[in-house]
């Protein structure tokens, strides 16, 4: 076995952006190309295609251990982590470059610190006169939500998204992007979490009710000028019924291949969520029915564009003054076939109420130092204490999105204000049901401790409390 072979062989035994199914599939190295110290690979594991640049190294500081294996005298560690991938990127003639900073700035930059050690995709953090961060894509597919979205936003000018200084292909597929660092930024998560802890201590009510309506004018925003994009990959499209199987088609799969993955995961070590297994089992005819009759009834002949397909609050930067949107990939669980499909605009609305129920249980369980499966039980038996704060959030954000969008409610969703709204609950419904199976299959694929909190929402969601 070569050096960079080995390297390659133990880097992604441990790497967490490798779902938990492609570690039991032996890799096979697909292209290796070097520049400047820089192995830049593919590899391909259980049919997903991963790009893995590689650089080798005596000394190791600074970087996380998760992204460093020991190879012979030295040790191999993910290119992101060194000053060296910059300029490999803008430098080596292989690589295409979309660059809107001066080349300059963006090839003397340096690696000054890791920012996410657990995402998805590696994020790390270079400085020049400014710091930057860069976003490396470690699936590697074409076409990439992320590139296109932050792309074509740019040249809009949309405000609410970090600055782009670069986007980098290779073989015409996306590997990296470079954005502004936003200084004393946290997850659009933390100002509602801070009132959820108020609330829960006594402080006060903890009403973030002016800043849940800020996320629905941008998510408005988001969705005019999407439509206003003049590409085939964002063009909205008349919903038919080839659409309405098609998503019925790929939630039944997944709500299967959940049950089994589960199924398995409580048969050899995780016999706590025996009874969410069996509650998760007996919901699947009536979620799939459900999920079938209102999109049927509801959406045929409406409009479908290109949403963001994984909005959350989680997704946003907040730096005390404004939201930004930060990624755009999509769900990380899904394959590329389906992050490429357009949906009915109201998804991305389901997809952050869904966001708000993981924020309360997740603030549940830290206050009361409870495991999370703990309090999604309780909530289960006893009733969640936290809704009608979560309602009061969800209808502030939906009241300002649906005034934003007023003038072109026909353009983004096919149809009017008053029928959405007469009707709200079955038009957000299939999507809530949707989501949540989504959100269950990721929660076992990634095997995160929230596997819980999905089930609940799709019992709730069943028995019509969508909120």
């Amino acid at each position: 076995m070569s050096e960079i072979e080995h390297a390659i062989k133990e880097l992604i035994a441990k790497a967490p952006w490798i779902r938990v199914a492609g570690r039991d599939c032996k890799p096979k190295i697909i292209d290796i190309r070097s520049y400047n110290g820089v192995y830049f690979t593919l590899i391909e594991l259980c049919n997903v295609t991963y790009y893995l640049p590689i650089c080798f190294s005596s000394n190791i500081s600074g970087i996380p251990h998760e992204r460093v294996a020991k190879v012979g005298e030295q040790y191999a560690y993910e290119a992101e982590f060194s000053s060296k991938y910059l300029e490999a990127l803008v430098d080596a003639p292989f690589i295409e470059k979309k660059l809107l900073k001066p080349m300059h700035s963006i090839r003397s930059a340096k690696f000054i610190k890791a920012l996410d050690t657990g995402a998805s995709n590696v994020l790390t953090i270079y400085s020049d006169d400014t710091k930057m961060v860069l976003k490396s894509y470690k699936v590697f597919s074409e076409p990439n939500n992320d590139h296109m979205f932050l792309y074509h936003l740019t040249l809009r000018n949309f405000k609410f998204i970090p600055k782009v200084y670069a986007l980098f292909s290779w073989k015409a597929r996306p590997i990296a992007t470079i954005m502004e660092y936003i200084e004393k930024g946290c997850n659009g998560a933390e100002p509602f979490y801070i009132g959820v802890y108020e609330r829960l201590v006594g402080i006060s009510r903890g009403l973030r009710l002016g800043l849940a309506g800020y996320l629905g004018h941008i998510i408005g925003e988001l969705h005019k000028t999407v439509i206003s994009i003049d590409d085939p990959f964002f063009r909205p499209e008349i919903i038919s019924s080839k659409d309405i199987k098609l998503w019925i088609g790929f939630a039944e799969a997944m709500y299967e291949r959940a049950m089994n993955i589960l199924n398995k995961r409580v048969q050899e070590d995780l016999k706590d969520l025996e009874w969410w297994y069996g509650l998760l089992d007996k919901l699947y005819s009536k979620a799939i029915d459900e999920l079938s009759q209102l999109l049927d009834k509801h959406y045929i002949n409406l409009i479908k564009i290109r949403t963001h397909n994984d909005l959350r609050l989680l997704q946003f930067i907040y730096d005390g003054r404004r939201f930004l949107i930060a990624d755009f990939e999509g769900e990380p669980g899904r394959g590329i076939e389906e992050r490429i499909l357009k949906y009915p605009a109201l998804r991305d609305l389901a997809c952050m109420m869904r966001s708000f129920h993981y924020l309360t249980i997740t603030a549940l369980s830290k206050h009361s130092r409870k495991p999370i499966h703990e309090i999604a039980l309780r909530i289960f038996k006893d009733g969640d204490p936290l809704k009608d704060w979560r309602i009061l959030h969800i209808r502030s954000m939906i009241a300002s999105y649906i005034t934003n969008i007023a003038a072109q409610i026909h353009k983004i969703m096919g149809t009017d204000a008053s029928s959405i709204l007469s009707e709200f609950k079955d038009y957000m419904k299939p999507w809530i049901i949707e989501r949540c199976i989504y959100e269950i299959y990721y929660e076992i694929l990634y095997s995160t401790p929230y596997i819980t909190v999905p089930i609940l929402g799709l019992h709730n969601a069943l028995t019509n409390q969508l909120i």
